[in-house]
């Protein structure tokens, strides 16, 4: 009877909302096998009852923060991906126009992975999905990855003429994308080669500009080359 308390007053206060950022938090600096569901429901400040009780599992918790990932990436990337399927959908789209889209697209994911608000957990869960997909991975690409990869797909088989579907279209995307993931991905080098903790306004605004120059510059190229 006093669990049942304790869980109906943990949900006023938004238990399952702070298990998730908990859960985030520790997953992401411990990873899932070390992460212990008493560290995690003493991050959230909850009772350890409440794990079972929103999510059943521990793994369905982490599921369930790589869900959260995927909500709120998809989420900041929503207004340029419409922006992108717009131009895309229109009769006889121009070159400028498609390049303009493709370049907000990546200027947008940019932000959100630079953001000075973006978690370093997140990034490091992210990564470690990376390099040993799970069943998290799976949800992480479906609902947010995928949907990146296939916006600049379809931009750059337009711009070079093949088919957004071939390896080699699909390659370039995910080159273009890595471009912006790096300065995530490999923060630690980038922050030690610019001698900083972390990214500075004037570093974040730099890095986007670079970003779309060095975009803009190579789909030039491309545009010649492939022509």
């Amino acid at each position: 009877m006093t669990k049942a308390v304790e869980l109906t007053h943990d949900a006023a206060d938004g238990a399952r909302e702070r298990l998730i950022a908990a859960g985030l938090a520790v997953f992401g600096e411990y990873g899932f096998h070390a992460a212990t569901t008493r560290r995690i429901a003493e991050r959230a400040g909850v009772n350890l009852a409440a794990i079972p009780y929103y999510f059943g599992t521990k793994e369905n918790l982490y599921l369930a923060v790589a869900e959260h990932i995927a909500r709120k990436a998809r989420s900041h990337m929503e207004p340029a991906l419409a922006a992108v399927e717009r131009v895309l959908q229109a009769p006889d789209p121009g070159g400028e126009a498609l390049t303009a889209a493709l370049l907000s697209l990546l200027d947008r994911f940019a932000q959100f992975l630079l953001s000075p608000r973006a978690s370093p957990e997140m990034g490091r869960f992210v990564l470690m999905e990376q390099l040993a997909p799970s069943a998290a991975f799976d949800i992480l690409f479906e609902n947010a990855m995928r949907h990146l990869q296939r916006a600049v797909a379809a931009v750059l088989g337009q711009l070079l003429g093949r088919t957004a579907e071939s390896t080699e279209i699909r390659l370039r995307a995910n080159m273009f994308l890595g471009q912006v993931v790096m300065f995530r991905a490999a923060g630690g080098l980038m922050l030690r080669s610019l001698g900083h903790s972390r990214y500075e306004e004037s570093d974040r605004t730099l890095i986007r500009s670079l970003i779309a120059d060095h975009s803009r510059r190579l789909l030039a190229s491309l545009s010649r080359e492939m022509s």
